[in-house]
């Protein structure tokens, strides 16, 4: 496992001082030398969350629960997003947050922002988004770091959810966080650039990218996702190309019913297909699109 640095510059900047004591928890855990154990480092978050946080309302020297869930998301996220994308980190990260949502507040008051964790993830996928490989002048292009880290990231989020299962309050967000990435990497991601480019995606590291990601969501929460698709969630929500309020919306090469359907399954499962045998397609492209069918029929048995 990579050395993991105990202060990064660029996540510094992008944390507050308030946040720091997550942080510091966080990347120590995540060492590869680290003793720290899963409960211990549970531990640790709930005395930031005691001296932190109150149940009433908060003033000067406290916070909300909520804020606190939001601040421990968004710490996660920041760090993760800077990790090497490695299944040891993967495993850490997924423990902790299932081991956190798992436990009782019946120990401890303190404990009651557990049962909120999981729901406070609506607040990070409001800003659900990857790396920009162009942007309006056409010439970014993201890091390997920041992509390994839009991976590891998809793959913990999808590791968690396959782990904690249909809990009634994360149906919703999980399933928007899938079908936006489904929907980026199989529905038509060439839309986003001019005509002349619509072939640029396939070798410049964009489609190499997002298969990657649909391969975390379907190796992880796959059979969730096709359990969804079964029951027809979110079929009826909505407009299907309307991209403001319904995260379910459809892609423009995918005409079918909009939302999670057995339909837009079997049309992903082509599309994977299609991406094995599609000309110009990276061998990275066309190994993680075969892993994904293999996950795909594997789910359905």
């Amino acid at each position: 496992m990579t050395a993991i640095p105990p202060r990064l510059d660029t996540l510094l900047r992008a944390i507050t001082e308030e946040d720091n004591g997550i942080f510091t928890v966080l990347i120590n855990y995540l060492q590869p030398s680290s003793k720290l154990t899963t409960s211990e480092v549970m531990q640790k978050i709930d005395e930031i969350s005691m001296a932190e946080t109150s149940r009433d309302e908060p003033d000067k020297d406290t916070r909300s629960h909520s804020c606190f869930i939001e601040s421990f998301w968004g710490v996660m996220i920041h760090v993760t997003r800077q990790l090497p994308n490695e299944d040891v980190v993967r495993k850490k990260l997924v423990n902790l947050i299932v081991a956190l949502c798992a436990s009782s507040n019946a120990e401890s008051e303190h404990y009651m922002w557990h049962d909120d964790l999981l729901g406070g993830l609506d607040a990070i996928a409001e800003t659900w988004r990857g790396p920009e490989f162009v942007s309006k002048e056409g010439k970014s292009m993201p890091t390997e770091k920041e992509i390994s880290g839009w991976i590891l990231l998809n793959s913990i989020i999808a590791s968690v959810w396959g782990a904690v299962g249909n809990v009634h309050q994360t149906l919703t967000l999980f399933h928007r966080m899938a079908i936006l990435e489904l929907r980026q990497a199989l529905e038509g991601r060439q839309t986003w650039l001019e005509p002349s480019r619509s072939e640029e995606h396939k070798v410049n590291g964009v489609m190499d990218m997002e298969l990657a990601v649909v391969a975390e969501w379907m190796e992880h929460a796959g059979s969730l996702i096709y359990g969804a698709c079964c029951e027809g969630d979110g079929a009826d929500i909505g407009e299907p190309r309307s991209f403001g309020s319904n995260h379910y919306a459809s892609g423009e090469l995918y005409t079918g019913t909009p939302g999670l359907c057995l339909e837009r399954w079997a049309f992903w499962e082509k599309r994977f297909g299609d991406i094995c045998t599609e000309e110009g397609v990276s061998d990275t492209s066309r190994a993680l699109a075969f892993k994904s069918i293999l996950n795909m029929k594997q789910v359905k048995r």
